[in-house]
């Protein structure tokens, strides 16, 4: 069976077996098990607590550890890995919208480029409180898995206490991960 179609048809049970075991917000399907998210907007399947926290049923428990960026490279296990900046800062939740304007940022990865920040005003976090318990917003950034191309000894990362991407975190620096 060509690789495709063995993706596409992994993909396919992995939907059928949220959905037949999930209840939705609409953009989220969260497994009735509780630990598992998928994200209908991005087709990614998200562990709902961050690493280092476990999942006890209603909540995310425990303490979220910090890892700089060689450490994050080492955590893909089990199928799971380290989102890029593009996957991370889609999880952010701007409740007055993104601040548009000449603040986009270009990541240089020859993706699209994506919005700085929120608008002010904005709800704190901005992460969906619900379908992510106990996210650390307030003390320290979320580390993706993508270096600055630019330059090199820092990495992206996202603020979800006010919505930041931002490339000001120094490779040996230690963020929290999803």
């Amino acid at each position: 069976m060509p690789y495709f179609i063995r993706k596409l048809l992994a993909l396919v049970l992995l939907l059928i077996s949220l959905s037949a075991n999930a209840y939705t917000d609409g953009r989220y399907v969260i497994h009735t098990e509780g630990s598992m998210v998928l994200d209908k907007t991005t087709n990614l399947v998200w562990q709902r607590c961050s690493v280092g926290q476990t999942w006890n049923g209603n909540t995310c428990i425990g303490e979220a550890k910090r890892f700089t960026f060689d450490q994050v490279q080492q955590l893909s296990q089990d199928g799971w890995r380290v989102p890029t900046i593009c996957e991370l800062q889609s999880l952010r939740y701007c409740s007055t919208g993104f601040y548009y304007t000449k603040e986009m940022i270009d990541l240089q990865d020859g993706g699209k480029q994506v919005a700085w920040y929120c608008n002010d005003n904005a709800s704190k976090p901005t992460i969906n409180r619900a379908v992510f318990p106990n996210t650390k917003a307030k003390e320290w950034s979320y580390r993706s898995s993508s270096p600055d191309v630019v330059d090199s000894s820092y990495a992206w990362n996202v603020n979800f206490n006010n919505g930041n991407v931002v490339n000001f975190s120094g490779r040996n620096v230690s963020d929290y991960v999803r």
